[in-house]
């Protein structure tokens, strides 16, 4: 283009143009010379100069635009000399720019060169970076997060190898029916090999709660028991794959002697190839061998592989889950339908139904009246299908109570016609369906019968677990070890096989390992090394804010790292040994607040987001609830909490004693603070009043003042005011007692606690320390319950 310019601008400009010796270049209308001068005209003015002072002049050609060009270029390097030259006599640089020394010219346009390489480079590896990015999230968009169905055919694969197969032979597998009551599911694996088709089942089930940061997991069965994890971005690297099994090494060798269970490549690899000598072969040594020869045989990558990313495979053929003896142990189901069908006669016979199960109500009539109901329905139903032998009653009362379980009847069982059963099932859920009040009436009376003769069944192996699931706690702490997953899918117990499930009623006879530590970090303090950054999040129903949050913003919101990492196990603790004795979640509702708060934490992790408040707020919601339901929950299962009684371990006594003391230390700065912080009761001697008094008589104080708010003449916010603090001071004296009997029942040579105790303690702890007191109120009220007392107080007078 500038090429095609300049030819144009010669060819077609019919200007003169005047090139001086000065560089000076005019474009003019004409120009001549005469004699010693030269003249030209501009605009029909005439001008004359020394022929001397000329260089050139004529019609516009390829000199003359080279003498233009030329004198431009020397005009602009004359004025960038001299404002460089006017910048370095600034700075008091000593050095004259010269742009008409050739050798000047030289450097600079060395300088260009490196400059526009350098430019040329750094966008050649951004391109390239943005390619890599593009690729890897396409390869992502291409992954799909394995099933179930997906491992199943992982081990249908696994199965035709192992048979010696060949590769390309036709493979199926087969649903089997599953206890409806079960999570886990069963299926026959076909291979055809040699003209037969060759069959054997696995098992497999989800293993535990979904957390949406964490590797899903299944429990499958195929010659051994095992887990199967779900990596949350897939791997395809195999070196990086085996470094990601062995940074767990560091956390089980820590926690040595308790055992812990990490991926394994021989898990999966020892199904379909093996090693002389093997059986003798050390584990540590075995694993090594498998992951040395995966390096020179590739093609068996492929059988750690599913939708083209590893997975990781852990043994557990010598071990329970605790998760699974848990749903047997509160698996009541089956003993309610067992009740039913075996006792329902006794609903005809009130003594015995008021002496077996405590109480007779109005909904156990209605269950007469609607089996009469049925029993004339039925016989209808008999002869409109023309069934002419004569049925019992007790028959008829059996299918009844069969529908009163829950069950269907079955047309294989009964030797009447299909259509007949078909009807007679229709015919009786209708009839139960249009009284469902008085049926639910009537089952959660037999379930609670059913729950406390279980209940009292397994108090030992409730105090058991809950005894080591302390003991696991307490070795933690005294190994510097946060697991920061805890939950009973996490966890295994070891124990005589032959022994179980006698063996859980004592302690002493088992002991609780941990099953991968993905999310374990090592919080001992250490000049050398810094705790490393966790994965972030956990599972909802066991975690806490501080769960979402990098390591760096808890050490800026509550200056100690692994106090908050530990107490992190602490919570999940108390969550496992409320489900152990009750079967149910403690923080069931506060758990869907994550879904609220998820952004809050995203932007708490930001750069510059611990400066914000928007931590303290997220973790204000989530307290405010914790708090609430702690309460409630183990308000109405008060009866049952405490009827377990732990003896403490010695490690979780001195345990507790060192937390103890520190929070007892914590809470006595806090009420002083409270009282001498408050600016509604001014006078000393109330203020030492308030001070010493105890919860119940600051509750007192409190009913006092708002039972006279009517009559007073105070003004209301400040009556408010007085409230609100008396409430919080409650607060603190209600937990300040509690540890003070807490402490004197450990002080005993064989302490004994309460479940109940154990976990108001727990929570307590956890709650003051994760919601600092300094952070906006948790409540416009406090949440101790407050014990009246009978006592006379003149506090309103001083106000």
């Amino acid at each position: 283009l500038a090429a095609a310019a300049a030819v144009a601008l010669v060819y077609f400009s019919d200007t003169e143009v005047v090139v001086f010796h000065n560089g000076t270049v005019l474009t003019v209308d004409q120009s001549w010379e005469s004699g010693d001068y030269f003249f030209y005209k501009i605009d029909n003015e005439q001008y004359d100069h020394n022929k001397e002072e000329v260089k050139a002049y004529g019609k516009r050609s390829f000199s003359l635009l080279y003498f233009e060009a030329r004198a431009v270029a020397l005009k602009y390097a004359d004025w960038l000399e001299t404002k460089i030259n006017s910048f370095l006599d600034k700075k008091n640089i000593a050095f004259d720019l010269d742009l008409n020394n050739p050798l000047t010219l030289l450097v600079l346009l060395l300088i260009f060169l490196v400059l526009w390489l350098c430019i040329r480079l750094l966008r050649k590896n951004v391109k390239a970076a943005k390619k890599k990015k593009v690729a890897a999230t396409d390869r992502n968009k291409e992954y799909e997060v394995p099933t179930r169905i997906d491992i199943v055919r992982f081990f249908l694969n696994l199965f035709r190898q192992q048979i010696g197969a060949d590769p390309d032979a036709p493979v199926e597998f087969v649903p089997l029916k599953s206890s409806a009551s079960s999570f886990n599911h069963i299926y026959e694996l076909r291979v055809k090999h040699m003209e037969d088709w060759v069959k054997r089942r696995m098992t497999i089930g989800p293993l535990g709660e979904d957390s949406g940061s964490k590797s899903k997991c299944y429990y499958v069965i195929y010659d051994v028991h095992m887990v199967v994890k779900i990596p949350v971005k897939p791997i395809t690297d195999f070196e990086q794959y085996i470094e990601s099994i062995k940074k767990e090494v560091h956390i089980v060798n820590k926690l040595i002697p308790k055992e812990c269970i990490i991926p394994k490549v021989s898990v999966s690899l020892g199904l379909i190839h093996s090693f002389p000598y093997s059986e003798e072969t050390p584990p540590e040594k075995l694993e090594e061998q498998y992951i040395n020869w995966l390096r020179s045989s590739t093609e068996y990558q492929e059988f750690l592989k599913i939708n083209n990313s590893f997975m990781f495979f852990m043994d557990l053929s010598k071990y329970y889950f605790l998760g699974h003896i848990l749903d047997e142990l509160h698996d009541i189901q089956d003993l309610i339908e067992r009740e039913i069908t075996e006792n329902a006669n006794i609903i005809f016979e009130p003594a015995k139904f008021k002496g077996r199960y405590g109480a007779e109500t109005d909904a156990i009539f209605e269950i007469r009246e609607i089996y009469n109901r049925c029993e004339v329905n039925i016989r209808k139903l008999i002869a409109k299908m023309g069934i002419s032998a004569p049925i019992p009653m007790y028959q008829i009362q059996t299918w009844f109570y069969t529908h009163l379980a829950n069950k269907e009847i079955s047309s294989g069982q009964t030797g009447y016609p299909g259509a007949f059963i078909t009807e007679l099932n229709r015919l009786l859920q209708t009839e139960l369906r249009e009284n469902a009040k008085a049926v639910a009436v009537y089952h959660k009376i037999i379930r609670a019968y059913v729950y406390m003769s279980t209940f009292e069944q397994n108090k030992a192996q409730m105090a058991a677990i809950s005894s080591n699931l302390l003991d696991l706690l307490a070795w933690l702490r005294r190994k510097r070890v946060s697991m920061r997953d805890l939950k009973p899918d996490n966890l295994f117990v070891a124990g005589d096989p032959a022994r179980y499930p006698l063996f859980l009623r004592s302690s002493q006879e088992f002991s609780l390992g941990i099953i991968d530590v993905e999310t374990a970090v090592d919080f001992e303090k250490s000049r050398y090394t810094k705790t490393k950054q966790p994965l972030l999040g956990g599972t909802p129903f066991y975690a806490t804010p501080s769960h979402f949050i990098k390591n760096d913003i808890i050490t800026y919101k509550y200056a100690n790292l692994g106090k908050i990492l530990h107490l992190q196990d602490w919570h999940a603790t108390l969550v496992m040994i409320y489900k152990v004795v009750t079967g149910e979640l403690l923080f069931e509702q506060t758990a869907k607040l994550f879904g609220e708060i998820r952004s809050m934490m995203i932007s708490a992790n930001r750069p510059g987001g611990y400066r914000t408040d928007v931590f303290e707020e997220a973790s204000r919601i989530f307290w405010h609830n914790a708090v609430m339901e702690f309460r409630i929950k183990t308000g109405e299962t008060e009866k049952t909490l405490k009827s377990i009684v732990l003896v403490v371990p010695e490690s979780v006594k001195h345990m507790f004693v060192k937390v103890l003391a520190k929070e007892r230390k914590s809470l006595f700065v806090a009420i002083k603070t409270c009282v001498d912080s408050q600016n509604v009761f001014g006078k000393p001697q109330i203020r030492k009043l308030l001070f010493k008094s105890s919860h119940a008589k600051i509750c007192q104080i409190k009913a006092d003042l708002e039972k006279k708010s009517r009559q007073s003449t105070i003004p209301a916010d400040l009556r408010t005011e007085a409230v609100m603090f008396l409430q919080r001071l409650a607060d603190l004296k209600d937990q300040f007692g509690h540890h003070a009997r807490i402490h004197k029942l450990l002080s005993t040579p064989e302490p004994k606690l309460s479940v109940h105790d154990i976990l108001t303690f727990m929570f307590n702890v956890v709650a003051n320390n994760m919601y600092r007191s300094e952070w906006n109120p948790l409540f416009g009220e406090a949440v101790a319950a407050c014990d009246i007392v009978d006592e006379e107080t003149m506090i309103e007078a001083t106000i």
